[in-house]
Parts: C-alpha cells; structure tokens; sequence
C-alpha cells in the first residue's frame, strides 16, 4: 500500500513539473535557418514539433525532435536545421512542446543572393529600401547610387550584411546601384524611386 501511495506522489509530481524554455532563437546561414534553444528544466513533455509559418496564423509541422523534453537535473540545449525556409521573407518558428503548449513565435528573416548576389527591399520603394546581400557582420561595403546620366548621387561605406538607405530627398525615376563588397564578386542593379 505504501508503494502505491508513493507511486502516485511520485506521478503527481512528475506531471506537475513545468518546462522552462529559455533563449529560443534562429540563425539564418547559407541555405538554411537555424534553431537553438534550452529547456532548463522539465521533462514532462512527449517530444518537440519545430512549426514554420509566414503569416503566424497557417503553421506548418517542419520537424520533430522525439522523446521526454529536458532534465529535471540540468539544462539541456537543442538544435534543428531548417534545411528549406521560405526565401526572401520572414520566417516565424514556433515550438510545440509536446502537449505542454508553445513556445513564444520568433522571427528570422531569411534571405537568398544566390541568383543576384544581393536584394533590394521595397523595390520600387518610397521613403527608403534595405540593399541586403549576404556579407558577415564584420566585411566591408560600399554602396554607389547613380542618376540615369551617371553621376554620383550617394556614396556609402560600412560593415555587415545589410545597410538602409534613406531615400527622402531624391527625386522620383530610376536609378543605378552597385555594391563593392570585401572578398566577393562586386554586383550592381537597378532601383525605382517612387
């Protein structure tokens, strides 16, 4: 009688035990996005679905990571590859956690130079655009923004990935782009200014 009264301490404990989820975050890289997160405690979960979604509201099951969720003694950390994310849009992942709920949603934007070698984002654009073409966060760029008779109309320089331009102040038409960038193929484009 006493075992039995301890198993079922025991199981009510057990399923009393929360998962704490801490640092859920994504790294987009060439090709892939991916994921990372700790459960710091907690093992009552059955197994981790990884959901994928471009609007938040239609999710899509992309992976599975099976068995109990954490450790009751340490964290422990996972990790998931999204080997196909939706190009050129922001991605949001969110963690089923195998019949304890869901995780917060995170965004990860997810960008593909391999066609251009860079993407222009609003294009045609208004106040400003986003050039975006895939260098790391610490190489050199320089972005040139020429009128249609070819004289300089902007000239930035700067480190990253990524630079926002402010386009307020230039007059509406076309415009011609180019994009030096440290240790890669130097590229150049074509952007509206509405």
């Amino acid at each position: 009688m006493v075992s039995i009264i301890f198993l079922l301490a025991f199981a009510r404990s057990v399923a009393q035990e929360t998962i704490i989820l801490d640092g859920f975050t994504g790294v987009p890289q060439s090709g892939q996005v991916q994921l990372r997160w700790v459960i710091s405690a907690g093992q009552t979960c059955n197994g981790t679905f990884i959901e994928r979604s471009n609007d938040t509201i239609h999710w899509e099951n992309i992976g599975e990571i099976p068995g109990i969720c954490g450790s009751s003694a340490a964290p422990v950390p996972y990790n998931f590859i999204d080997g196909s994310p939706i190009a050129n849009s922001l991605n949001f992942y969110r963690l089923e956690l195998g019949g304890q709920g869901y995780s917060p949603v995170i965004g990860i934007p997810y960008y593909d130079y391999s066609q251009k070698g860079y993407l222009v984002i609003p294009n045609p654009a208004r106040e400003s655009t986003t050039f975006y073409f895939g260098t790391s966060e610490i190489e050199k760029f320089t972005i040139a923004l020429f009128d249609l008779s070819g004289k300089l109309i902007v000239n930035v320089s700067g480190t990253g990935s990524n630079y926002n331009m402010d386009l307020n102040g230039l007059p509406s038409g076309p415009y011609f782009f180019y994009i030096a960038r440290q240790g890669r193929e130097n590229v150049g484009g074509k952007l509206i200014k509405q």
